[in-house]
């Protein structure tokens, strides 16, 4: 087992925990939490604000639905984050134009931090 890849590959995948287990060897690695990801969740805006941030429920992989700049009603599902093989679907908190996504299609997202805003 080459360590040094994959702490790099859990760096790259913005992953906190990984564990590896093969036949002979089992290495757990625990990273500390992406402060952009920290931040991002800290800055979330109040619920009177123009923009509401959408943040994750779940770990996983970023599947957007919705596209950037269209109209959303509150409950309808923008993007979906597909965990062990099952997607978990991500809705609009609030009604309003959805402005921006902070991920990519694919992306690797933990647990709060902030996926999409919406202006409301």
């Amino acid at each position: 087992m080459n360590i040094e890849r994959l702490i790099d590959r859990a760096k790259g995948l913005r992953l906190t925990y990984l564990r590896v287990a093969d036949d002979d060897d089992e290495i757990a690695i625990e990273l500390p939490r992406s402060p952009i990801a920290a931040q991002q969740v800290a800055q979330q805006p109040a619920s009177d604000s123009a923009e509401r941030d959408v943040t994750s429920q779940f770990v996983g992989y970023f599947r957007p639905v919705a596209q950037a700049g269209s109209k959303v009603n509150k409950g309808d599902v923008i993007a979906v984050i597909e965990s062990l093989g099952l997607p978990n679907d991500i809705v609009a908190p609030s009604a309003g134009a959805l402005s921006e996504f902070a991920f990519a299609d694919g992306d690797a997202v933990e647990y709060g931090t902030v996926l999409a805003r919406i202006k409301v």
